[in-house]
């Protein structure tokens, strides 16, 4: 008849097991075969020259119960693969393929086939921490794709949602900005942003500033505890892929207490994909308000004059984006910037990425930005009231727009003589504005627009309606911060 062990003594006999396994490592730079003599080890892989396979024996030679864990170390782009023998797989699948820093996997053999047993990024820390950044993964770009010549002083948005071109001090440096579906850092960043220079800023004044920045709204970082004792640290993880290799910096700004912190990076080496982390200390110091505006300010530094350079690893009063260490990253034509897969979380270290369902990153975004797009002939239901001797005020029903927004939008549009408006039974009349009332907060799925028509025109009551003619006609709210 078999023993039967209670807790205490169950645990004594897996830790003389665990014992006597090997509990080793091993270093691999490049293509290698796992064996039996890897049964409970790590394999730590360095893809810095170049991605590799580690292709796994036969799950029959190795037997069930066995166990590796196998590491990609270095910083670089390169893949890692750990391949199954022939027809077998893992998981399921036929290959595992580590693309991360610091990512690694263990599997477990039974005999068949292999099982992922635990897969870690970003060196192993739990997952679970909510991603502060709205469309950190930069799939929503609701402007469009591309936007040619950008520069000029701005906080200015113009293709990935919430993250803005932030250009202080008449610098003169502009590019071709664009978000790129392919050429990304890896399988898990297909979306990113991409800075084309096409005027170059030579000699950077000490007043200029060319960043990338985005906006975290007050009310969302309540949690951080920011202004006490128990302020919270952040941690920051991003893909960037610089034209230069060396100091880079990334900075926190707190618009309510006028406070910032600059962190350095460095890039290994020029135009290639790279993984950063970096963590900001809580600020004991700070103020952020509890209300709708924006708490901090997040910005990689393009260029930055001395008036907006501060020592590193410090909280300080005033707007800094860099040290004097940062460099001209648009000193020449044809440098090109990338950053992808952006992160900020609460904790002193990097969580994995937390990856959202596209539509509910979209209905993130949508709080601070909508663009509908219509199609010719489409109208509105509404009930509209006569406003004045030439004005129309309707209460809309607008298609596909998504409340709620952060607060009451601005309206623009595609062209003002894409939409007029109809009067049931009688011909359409152009419009010469249309506008958002200003105080109107959208709170459903519809609002107020208010819609004026040249002189002497009988209204009464109407739809606005889209001219047959009008190409790509669309409507858009904006509340960003």
């Amino acid at each position: 008849m078999a023993a039967v062990l209670d807790d205490a003594d169950a645990a004594e006999a897996r830790a003389t097991l665990e014992a006597g396994r090997a509990h080793g490592t091993s270093a691999r730079s490049g293509a290698g075969t796992v064996t039996a003599d890897d049964d409970n080890t790590t394999i730590l892989c360095d893809a810095a020259g170049g991605a590799f396979a580690v292709s796994l024996a036969a799950a029959a030679a190795l037997g069930d119960g066995f166990r590796v864990t196998v590491k990609k170390t270095d910083p670089s782009a390169n893949a890692v693969t750990v391949a199954a023998a022939g027809a077998e797989t893992i998981d399921g699948a036929r290959a595992f393929a580590l693309g991360r820093p610091r990512e690694e996997v263990e599997l477990v053999c039974d005999g068949s086939a292999f099982h992922v047993r635990s897969h870690f990024r970003s060196g192993g820390e739990a997952a679970g921490s909510s991603n502060l950044v709205v469309n950190g993964a930069m799939r929503v770009a609701q402007r469009g794709t591309r936007a040619a010549d950008v520069g000029g002083d701005q906080y200015g948005y113009h293709t990935v949602d919430r993250f803005a071109v932030n250009v202080k001090g008449g610098a003169g440096a502009r590019v071709a900005m664009s978000r790129e579906s392919a050429g990304g850092p890896d399988g898990e960043f297909p979306c990113w942003t991409k800075f084309d220079c096409t005027t170059a800023e030579a000699a950077v004044g000490a007043g200029e500033l060319w960043a990338f920045s985005t906006r975290l709204e007050a009310r969302d970082l309540r949690h951080l505890a920011w202004g006490g004792a128990a302020a919270r640290t952040l941690s920051l993880s991003f893909w960037m892929r610089s034209p230069k290799a060396g100091a880079h910096c990334v900075s926190l700004y707190q618009p309510d207490g006028g406070r910032s912190f600059v962190r350095e990076f460095a890039a290994a080496a020029a135009d290639a994909w790279e993984f950063h982390t970096v963590a900001f200390p809580g600020d004991a110091g700070g103020t952020i308000d509890d209300d709708s505006g924006a708490g901090l300010q997040l910005s990689w530094p393009f260029l930055a004059g001395s008036g907006f350079q501060a020592p590193a690893d410090a909280w300080a009063a005033g707007e800094d984006y860099a040290t004097a260490g940062q460099q001209n990253l648009l000193d020449a034509a044809g440098n090109a910037v990338g950053i992808a897969g952006v992160q900020l979380a609460a904790g002193a270290a990097a969580p994995p990425f937390q990856h959202l369902a596209y539509g509910e990153e979209l209905r993130r975004c949508d709080r601070y930005y909508q663009r509908i797009r219509f199609g010719s002939n489409d109208s509105f239901a509404g009930i509209g009231v006569r406003d004045g001797a030439n004005r129309q005020r309707f209460h809309m029903q607008i298609p596909g727009f998504r409340p709620a927004m952060r607060a009451s939008p601005s309206l623009g549009y595609s062209k003002l003589s894409d939409f007029r408006l109809g009067r049931g039974g009688s011909s359409s009349l152009p419009l010469t504005s249309l506008t958002v009332p200003g105080g109107d907060a959208v709170v459903s799925d519809s609002m107020t627009l208010v819609a004026d028509v040249a002189n002497n025109q009988s209204i009464q009551t109407g739809a606005l309606a889209v001219l047959h003619s009008a190409a790509d006609p669309w409507l858009e709210f904006d509340a960003e911060l």
